[in-house]
């Protein structure tokens, strides 16, 4: 692999780009239309803003190794790519935070019908002490039971996310983890 000394600019990156087949890239500037320019100035804009390398990763798929170039992608649609992935994202965290914002109404309420408006911040009185806890595998709740159940929540917390879950449902799996735990503890 060869290595560069000064960074590429960002029109040698669309240039890195269009040598590798990917279309709708057209880098010249003599004899074209002010649209082709136009179109190579928000091409550029575009890779400045995003980033080479956050393209890239989306063009994985179209790549074909032994020919070290991409297949059937032009530039727009890469770009397209990355913002579908984009939005995508922030519905699904979205949906995370009305999810989240149920779950702690309604805890909240029936905490608050229960035990009154701020009942739910002594533990002792909301958490099963007295009988054996299903959740808990038939144990009986105690300050010690709780601690070492928090303490084995965390440590599959952490083999989990670092190494099966992909980055991008962490958080997801953290939230969705807290609630399931906090409901098996009512």
């Amino acid at each position: 692999m060869r290595e560069h000394n000064i960074p590429l600019r960002y029109i040698d990156q669309l240039a890195l780009f269009k040598m590798r087949n990917v279309t709708g890239i057209s880098l010249s500037i003599h004899n074209t239309s002010a649209l082709e320019i136009d179109r190579l100035h928000k091409q550029l804009t575009t890779i400045s803003t995003i980033g080479y390398y956050s393209l890239k990763n989306y063009s994985v798929p179209y790549f074909n190794r032994p020919k070290n170039r991409y297949e059937d992608l032009s530039f727009d649609k890469l770009v397209a790519k990355y913002y579908r992935d984009k939005h995508l994202k922030q519905a699904v965290l979205h949906a995370i935070e009305d999810i989240e914002t149920t779950l702690n109404t309604k805890i909240a309420s029936v905490l608050g019908k229960k035990y009154g408006a701020y009942g739910y911040l002594d533990f002792r009185l909301w958490c099963q002490r007295n009988i054996k806890n299903k959740f808990l595998r038939g144990k009986y709740m105690n300050k010690f039971v709780i601690q070492r159940e928090q303490t084995n929540f965390l440590e599959t917390l952490q083999y989990s996310i670092k190494n099966l879950i992909p980055k991008m449902y962490k958080i997801i799996y953290v939230i969705l983890i807290e609630y399931i735990h906090l409901f098996g503890l009512l």
